[in-house]
């Protein structure tokens, strides 16, 4: 879900969830955001977005 609200593969919001930077705390928000490393937003054979 975290991979596909933002349109990108979920560990690349990991570094921005870090103290400092500018999505810490992101995790505490819709119901629980993960910023590990694995989800992947999924795409048709023409390259669109799946929604959810």
């Amino acid at each position: 879900m975290t991979a596909r609200l933002f349109n990108m593969p979920s560990g690349d919001l990991g570094p921005l969830a870090q103290p400092s930077q500018p999505l810490f705390n992101i995790e505490h928000s819709n119901n629980g955001l993960i910023t590990l490393a694995g989800g992947l937003p999924i795409k048709d054979k023409e390259g669109a977005l799946l929604v959810l």
